[in-house]
């Protein structure tokens, strides 16, 4: 027996269940186009890091409607000029025997850099004075590591490049580490082959202060101790005073500053007589509490100070000369103590004028661009 209503029912159910197949139907349709087009995009993402590489170095800066820009402030020149009164007309001018030029007209952010460096060479005839000698400065201390056989290299590689006649390397230390220091079989054995380096003792822990007084006493370059120079830096070194630029990064803006490992100045140089007066203004932190931003902006802020006063500032020499392992992955050299170098360190390597490393070095140093360096050190002085 049927009951009366049993075909609209069935009619009824029929119809229900047709709609809601259907609405699976297009559901797993949509969910199937959306995974096609995940896979799509992850595929091209895939292919797109596959063929192309990525070098990023990205600055986030607020809205200039939320942070104005500061008006420019032309900050007034310590001691309302001094350093710049009476210059010496190498100051003014320029070296009338001056016939290098060490910067180019344009940022190097790639390869350039190294191309232009391999340009400044040593002159056939000798600039300047014969007589004047150029002192170099760096500093040691115990607190920092032991002296083994990496500053030993740094030794030999100033002994190898430099120019015997006219060059001397001054090691600046504490007198609680004069003892170690004569002690280390390493300082030795620089000492038994050379009189070109010794050291003095200074009492001051902070290497920014050792380092001005040691400017302002004898002139000259002050680097880092972990510090392989490549070639000499004869033209580097007549004509223009200079700070090192930091990294590649700032080619583009910011403080080139920022962590540089290198500078020359003459002991009479008004730009370092500016820079000794800034330290001791109360704006800036006291001289044994300095970090190393604290001493880039105090480079950059006098930098400023000097041009907007209308004196030409120090030079900046570019990064590559000094610093080859601070850029993009495609254009830095790869640690001195890494096993294998790269296809720029291999073309470039006798370019640069020195390779300033920041990575702490293995208790017993290797690698393929430092035993390269370190080989051709010891072929030079045959110690």
């Amino acid at each position: 027996m049927r009951w009366p209503f049993s075909n609209l029912t069935a009619r009824g159910y029929s119809s229900l269940s047709t709609t809601t197949n259907t609405r699976r139907i297009n559901t797993r349709l949509l969910l199937t186009i959306l995974k096609w087009i995940v896979l799509a995009i992850l595929a091209g993402i895939t292919a797109f890091f596959i063929v192309c590489r990525v070098d990023t170095h990205m600055r986030i800066y607020v809205r200039f409607w939320l942070s104005p820009r500061k008006p420019v402030i032309v900050e007034p020149l310590s001691e309302e000029g001094a350093c710049f009164q009476n210059l010496a007309p190498k100051y003014q001018q320029g070296y009338a025997t001056h016939s290098i030029n060490m910067m180019p007209g344009y940022r190097m952010q790639d390869d350039t850099c190294y191309g232009y460096a391999s340009t400044v060479k040593k002159p056939r005839h000798r600039m300047g004075n014969n007589d004047t000698v150029i002192y170099f400065h760096t500093t040691w201390s115990s607190a920092d590591n032991t002296f083994g056989e990496t500053q030993l290299a740094t030794l030999r590689s100033f002994v190898a490049t430099q120019d015997p006649a006219t060059t001397r390397l001054i090691v600046w230390i504490d007198e609680k580490d004069q003892r170690l220091l004569d002690e280390s079989p390493y300082w030795k054995e620089a000492a038994e082959h050379t009189d070109r380096i010794w050291y003095e003792i200074d009492n001051t822990t902070q290497d920014t202060f050792i380092a001005f007084k040691a400017l302002s006493t004898y002139g000259g370059v002050w680097f880092n101790m972990n510090t392989l120079f490549v070639r000499d830096l004869e033209p580097l070194l007549v004509g223009n005073d200079w700070i090192s630029q930091a990294t590649c990064y700032t080619s583009v803006e910011g403080n080139p500053f920022s962590g540089s490992s290198m500078m020359y100045f003459t002991k009479d140089s008004p730009y370092l007589c500016e820079l000794e007066n800034a330290i001791s203004e109360s704006s800036l932190p006291p001289i044994n509490q300095l970090t190393l931003a604290d001493l880039g902006r105090l480079y950059y802020r006098v930098y400023v100070r000097i041009l907007r006063n209308g004196y030409k500032p120090w030079a900046i020499i570019p990064w590559c000369y000094f610093e080859p392992s601070q850029c993009t992955k495609s254009l830095r050299f790869s640690s001195p103590f890494a096993s294998s170098t790269t296809a720029i360190s291999d073309h470039w390597l006798d370019s640069i004028f020195a390779f300033h490393y920041h990575d702490t070095p293995p208790s017993t140093p290797s690698g393929a661009i430092y035993e390269s360096l370190n080989n051709k050190y010891k072929d030079a002085v045959e110690w």
